[in-house]
């Protein structure tokens, strides 16, 4: 069944369109290459649409959700009627045409799945990762026409990466408005991420990767107003908050991460440098870590190879050896026991050790890792065995 949107966590495409000869998208994404030789230049981003509120949506997700629903009682119809709601919310958006093409795939109607996919990415869908995994276009996939839809899918999604990055270096935020403290700062910024975040809800990958992005950028730029405005302020302190909101990127970007990746390298090696003894050096040392691991990453932890996987664990207990007790220690521990079970999960041998350095160095309140609370407890009791105990009534009497 195919997913809410192009991202989870939450998280996160057509018009009708002519009818595209076989070929033609194939030659396309054969000649794509060639493009950044000559004289070739940048296309500009295609303008953003207004960045949706709450209740838009929620009335999303729940047609989404009623039109699924209907799928599941073999109603295609009915399907199809929900989904049609998602052009009159949206009429701008790709996923309502993504999700047509879910519906027909389900119901083995691959000619129609296949025309309303190809109109899906003529309207900015480009997520290949989840079309080529959709259990609903297995049919388009076994298709004749899925080598030209798969290019156009991928060239679309290296067109999106380079919208990113061309917008991270071309951003001018105006002015931003004057802050007292980081506090004010943050919860502003904060709210104005709330639209953004349901972006992702409603609009492709892509587009809601830029609204984010957009919002972030501004965010960056206040806290260097912040800094000219404030000259008393920390130094430390407004290296921190640089690193805090640059630390965002990766979840914008999606995997492999690149975006940004260098600036904020560049701002963790200067905490590193100035202020190696504080708690902040902690986290500093764990996101240069990260930068390394997120950019050889594009699917899951477990598909990275296990050298590579071992590698990052001696890394992170390295910045966990280094911090011991401080939130990035404590952060980095944890990390480095997920990824090891994401690879060994039947291996106690390895994860006792891991679990044993997380639980006298951080403990294990999974309210203190609300991430991998589970994840942990789970492991916890694979590795040391149900701990014995005595069931009591209300008084305590046995």
């Amino acid at each position: 069944m195919s997913r809410f949107g192009p991202l989870s966590r939450l998280l996160s495409s057509g018009a009708p369109g002519m009818r595209i000869a076989p070929l033609l998208p194939l030659l396309f994404s054969l000649l794509l290459p060639l493009s950044g030789f000559g004289c070739a230049r940048e296309e500009p981003a295609p303008r953003l649409p207004a960045a949706p509120d709450r209740d838009l949506a929620m009335q999303f997700r729940a047609a989404l959700t009623a039109g699924y629903a209907a799928l599941e009682a073999d109603s295609l119809e009915r399907a199809l009627e929900h989904f049609a709601l998602l052009d009159a919310l949206v009429p701008e958006g790709a996923l309502a045409e993504y999700h047509r093409a879910c519906a027909y795939g389900r119901a083995g109607r691959v000619a129609e799945a296949t025309e309303a996919l190809r109109r899906a990415i003529a309207k900015g869908y480009a997520d290949p990762d989840e079309a080529e995994a959709d259990p609903d276009l297995a049919g388009v996939r076994a298709g004749a026409d899925w080598l030209a839809i798969q290019g156009a899918l991928r060239a679309g999604e290296e067109r999106g990466r380079a919208a990113l990055a061309r917008a991270l270096r071309e951003f001018d935020s105006g002015v931003e408005p004057s802050f007292p403290s980081f506090d004010s700062l943050r919860s502003y910024y904060g709210e104005l991420r709330r639209p953004a975040a349901y972006a992702t809800m409603v609009h492709p990958r892509a587009v809601a990767a830029r609204m984010r992005l957009e919002v972030l950028q501004r965010e960056l730029a206040a806290i260097e107003r912040f800094g000219r405005e404030h000259p008393a302020a920390s130094p430390y302190a407004l290296l921190m908050e640089r690193l805090r909101a640059q630390s965002l990127l990766p979840e914008i970007e999606g995997r492999p991460w690149t975006l940004g990746r260098h600036e904020l390298v560049r701002t963790a090696d200067e905490i590193l440098a100035r202020h190696a003894d504080s708690i902040g050096a902690a986290a500093a040392a764990l996101w240069k870590v990260r930068a390394d691991w997120y950019g050889q990453l594009r699917g899951e932890v477990r598909d990275l190879p296990r050298a590579a996987s071992d590698a990052v664990v001696d890394r992170l207990r390295g910045v966990a050896n280094r911090y011991p007790g401080t939130p990035g220690g404590c952060e980095a521990r944890l990390e480095a026991l997920v990824i090891a079970a994401e690879h060994d999960a039947g291996d106690l041998a390895r994860l006792r050790p891991l679990l044993h350095e997380l639980e006298a160095d951080c403990g294990l309140d999974p309210r203190s890792m609300p991430q991998y609370g589970y994840k942990v407890n789970e492991l916890a009791l694979r590795v040391k065995g149900a701990p014995d105990f005595q069931a009591v009534d209300i008084d305590g009497r046995p």
